[in-house]
C-alpha cells in the first residue's frame, strides 16, 4: 500500500508540474486564441491530475475503512498500531483531496472567467476591426479629396500661368499699337476728327478686344464696348452709333444692327483669310468691311482698322494715300485709252524696280495694274442712263476714252506697303455686283459670268487672289477708285495669307 501511495504522490508531483508550465505558457502567449488553447490545456491536464490524484486515495480511504479490530489478538494489535500511525497521513490526504477539489473549482471559476474575457476580447476585436475598416475607407476618400484638390490646384496654377501669358502678350501687342499710333502721329497730317461719332465694338475675345479698343480710341470717336451680345443689343436699342465692329462669332448683330440702326456702318473683324469670309458678306448685306487679323502682325491690322473707321466716319474716302504713311511720293498718270495701258504698266515696274521691289512682287503689281486699268477702261464707263458703253467689246478692240471718261492710275510704296489704284469718273461699281465676281471667282468657276461681256468677269477675282488688300471707294455717279495694297514688309508674317476687304459707298 505505501508504494501505492509513493506512485500516486510522483503523479501527483507530475500533474501539478505540468499545471505550472502550462499556466506560464499561457500568461506567456500573448495572441487570444493561443490563450485559449493554453488555457483549455490547463484545464483538461488538471482534470487529469485530480482524477489520478484523488483515485487512489479514494480507494486507500475503502481500505482503511474496511479494517475493524475484531479481537485483541496479536495481529490485530499490530494492524491497529499501524492503523493508527496511518490515521494523521490519512487526514494530510483528506486535506490535500478537499485543497484539490478546492483548485479545481478554482480552476473552473477560472476557465469561466477566461472564456467570459474572451469573448468580450473578440467582441473587443470587432469593433476595432469595424472601426479600423471604417477608418481605412475614410483615410481613402480623403486621400481622393485630397487628389481631386490637387488636380484643380494644377490646373488652376495652369489657368494663372496661362492668364499672366496673355497679360504678357496683351501688354506686348499693346506696346506695338502704342508704337503704331507714335509711329502715325509723327508721319502722317491731321485728318478729319471722329469728335461727336460714337462706334459700338462687340468683340467676343477679351484679349483682341483690348486691342482693338486701343487702335479704336485713336479715331477720337466716343466708343463703347459690348463684352456680350445681349449687352450689344441693349446698346444697340438705346443709343445711336455710325460705326459697329463686329467679330465672327457675333456676326448676327450686324443685322439686328441694321434693324434698328440703317444708316449705321458694320465692320466685320476676323482671323481668318477672305474666302471664309465671303459666304458671311453675302449671307449679312449690311457688311462692306472686312478687317484680317494676322497674330504675327498686329501692326498691320489695327492700322487698317483704323484707316477703315476713319474713313468711315469723314467725309473723305478716296485716296491710296490713307494706307501710306505722310509724305510718301505718289506717281500718277491719267488713264487716255487702252493702247496706252500696257506703257503705264511699264513705267509702274520701272519705278518699283528702280526703288527696289522684288522681282516676284514686280510681277504680282504688273498683273493687279493690268486688270484695275481693264476695268476703267472696258467696264467703268457708262452713259447717262446707266447702260455699259464699252464692256461688251472684246478686249481686243482699243477704246479710246472721251476727256470727261478718263480716270487716273496711281502707285506708290513707302517700304511697309505698296499701293495701285485705277479711277474712273462713274461711281457704278456696286457691292452686289463685286461679290458676285468675287464669289464666282474662289468657286473656282471660270466661265463668263455675263455672256454678253466682252471680258471673262474674273478680274476683281484676280486682283483679290494676287493683293492682300481690296479696297474699293464709290461715290454713286461721280467716282470709282479700286484700290490694291501690298504687304511688302521685311517683317511680313511667314504663315498663311490673311486678306481684307474694303467697300465704301456714299
Amino acid at each position: 500500500m505505501k508504494s501505492k501511495l509513493r506512485l500516486k504522490t510522483q503523479v501527483m508531483v507530475l500533474v501539478a508540474g505540468g499545471l505550472a508550465l502550462m499556466i506560464g505558457i499561457g500568461i506567456l502567449i500573448q495572441p487570444i486564441v493561443w490563450r485559449l488553447i493554453a488555457g483549455a490545456a490547463v484545464f483538461v491536464l488538471s482534470m487529469m491530475g485530480v482524477h489520478y490524484l484523488l483515485r487512489p486515495l479514494q480507494e486507500l480511504g475503502e481500505e482503511v475503512s474496511k479494517i475493524k479490530p475484531s479481537d485483541e489478538s496479536p495481529r490485530n494489535r499490530v494492524e491497529q498500531i499501524q492503523l493508527d500511525q496511518f490515521q494523521p497521513f490519512s487526514r494530510e490526504v483528506e486535506i490535500l483531496r478537499v485543497s484539490f477539489l478546492q483548485m479545481k473549482d478554482f480552476l473552473i471559476s477560472s476557465w469561466m472567467e477566461l472564456a467570459a474575457t474572451s469573448h468580450e476580447l473578440e467582441e473587443a476585436r470587432t469593433t476595432l476591426s469595424e472601426r479600423a475598416t471604417l477608418m481605412e475607407e475614410q483615410f481613402h476618400e480623403q486621400v481622393h479629396e485630397l487628389s481631386e484638390t490637387r488636380g484643380e490646384l494644377k490646373q488652376a496654377r495652369q489657368d494663372l500661368v496661362d492668364l499672366r501669358d496673355d497679360l504678357q502678350e496683351a501688354k506686348r501687342q499693346m506696346a506695338i499699337v502704342r508704337a503704331t499710333h507714335s509711329r502715325q502721329q509723327e508721319l502722317n497730317p491731321p485728318r478729319p476728327s471722329g469728335a461727336g461719332k460714337r462706334i459700338l465694338l462687340a468683340e467676343s475675345d477679351r484679349k483682341r478686344r483690348v486691342l482693338t479698343k486701343m487702335a479704336l480710341k485713336g479715331t477720337g470717336a466716343e466708343l463703347e464696348l459690348a463684352p456680350t451680345p445681349e449687352k450689344a443689343q441693349e446698346l444697340l436699342n438705346s443709343n445711336p452709333y455710325d460705326v459697329l465692329c463686329v467679330d465672327t462669332e457675333w456676326v448676327d448683330l450686324a443685322d439686328f444692327g441694321a434693324s434698328k440702326q440703317p444708316d449705321m456702318h458694320s465692320v466685320l473683324l476676323t482671323s481668318s483669310d477672305f474666302p471664309e469670309s465671303l459666304p458671311i458678306m453675302i449671307q449679312h448685306s449690311m457688311l462692306s468691311h472686312v478687317v484680317a487679323r494676322h497674330e504675327e502682325d498686329a501692326i498691320c491690322a489695327q492700322k487698317d482698322l483704323l484707316t477703315t473707321v476713319g474713313k468711315i466716319i469723314s467725309v473723305d474716302r478716296f485716296g491710296i494715300e490713307k494706307y501710306l504713311s505722310w509724305g510718301t511720293e505718289v506717281k500718277e498718270q491719267a488713264i487716255l485709252s487702252s493702247m496706252g495701258r500696257g506703257e503705264l504698266v511699264h513705267g509702274m515696274e520701272d519705278y518699283l524696280k528702280n526703288i527696289g521691289i522684288r522681282r516676284n512682287v514686280l510681277s504680282k503689281c504688273a498683273l493687279v495694274a493690268e486688270e484695275l486699268l481693264m476695268n476703267a477702261i472696258y467696264d467703268a464707263p457708262v452713259d447717262d442712263h446707266g447702260k455699259p458703253l464699252y464692256n461688251h467689246l472684246p478686249r481686243s478692240v482699243g477704246v479710246e476714252l472721251a476727256p470727261t471718261h478718263r480716270g487716273r492710275f496711281r502707285y506708290a510704296c513707302d517700304g511697309h506697303f505698296l499701293g495701285i489704284s485705277a479711277e474712273d469718273p462713274f461711281g457704278a461699281f456696286h457691292r452686289k455686283t463685286v461679290l458676285s465676281y468675287l464669289e464666282h471667282g474662289f468657286a473656282g468657276n471660270t466661265d463668263v459670268i455675263h455672256p454678253d461681256k466682252g471680258g471673262a468677269g474674273l478680274g476683281m477675282y484676280q486682283v483679290m487672289e494676287t493683293a492682300d488688300t481690296l479696297i474699293i471707294n464709290v461715290k454713286p455717279r461721280v467716282r470709282t477708285e479700286v484700290i490694291a495694297l501690298f504687304n511688302v514688309s521685311p517683317q511680313k508674317p511667314k504663315g498663311g495669307k490673311r486678306r481684307s476687304f474694303h467697300y465704301f459707298y456714299g
